[in-house]
């Protein structure tokens, strides 16, 4: 008898420790992947903020929509990655503000700037599969064109890539479709059909930050030298 009383109080006892894991967990529910990507995009479509806010401020939440009013954004095209593969994309918007053709996940944009992130992580690949310094002199990396004006010091690929390499400021505004396009080394010393200043340091390399494109331009070509 003790050994089916034991059996039963044993029995009894899964049961209720079951019943109170049912109970507890049963309102959060498990999350799949499907439902959690939903939340991630409706926070984006809907939950944005502002970059700063004030002690005491009211943090407001602002739906994509607003922002790109806000901003007069006629259109907006966005790819989320988790774990190295597209989690979802979509277009909002349209492509221009005098027409009424909408912008898809397929539309193309010019990547301007958010490339640099990307470049920048290439470009660490490379050194590291070279074992060369982020503190190395660029000209001496450099095959096919040196960086003219440096005096007193060198330039090193840290300085170009933190902005801090005392280029003169340049943004490039890219080139039309079906236009002439120039090849980097007429980028970096302007020379047509580049529509842009040559690329030339304007301050002593580590002394400020100034924002310039043409510091990327350089790493492009180091690239290009190092890898062929």
């Amino acid at each position: 008898m003790s050994k089916i009383k034991s059996f039963l109080w044993g029995g009894m006892c899964f049961c209720v420790f079951t019943a109170f894991i049912l109970l507890v967990f049963s309102p959060f529910g498990c999350k799949t992947y499907e439902s959690l990507s939903k939340e991630r995009k409706n926070s984006v479509e809907g939950g944005l903020l502002k970059a700063v806010y004030f002690k005491g401020e009211r943090r407001k939440e602002m739906s994509l929509s607003q922002r790109m009013e806000y901003y007069n954004v006629p259109g907006v095209s966005i790819a989320v990655l988790d774990k190295y593969k597209l989690e979802w994309a979509q277009g909002y918007g349209y492509k221009s503000t005098n027409n009424d053709d909408p912008v898809t996940r397929d539309s193309l944009f010019q990547a301007g700037a958010l490339s640099q992130a990307v470049s920048a992580l290439g470009f660490l690949g490379v050194l590291e599969k070279r074992e060369e310094s982020l503190e190395e002199n660029v000209n001496h990396l450099l095959k096919s064109w040196k960086l003219p004006g440096v005096r007193g010091g060198k330039v090193t690929p840290k300085d170009l890539l933190t902005h801090s390499a005392g280029l003169n400021a340049i943004r490039y505004e890219g080139y039309l479709k079906g236009k002439d396009l120039p090849s980097i080394q007429q980028v970096l010393t302007g020379e047509k059909p580049a529509h842009s200043p040559p690329v030339r340091i304007q301050s002593s390399p580590g002394s400020e930050v100034r924002y310039s494109e043409g510091g990327y331009a350089v790493l492009q070509l180091m690239l290009k030298d190092l890898e062929g």
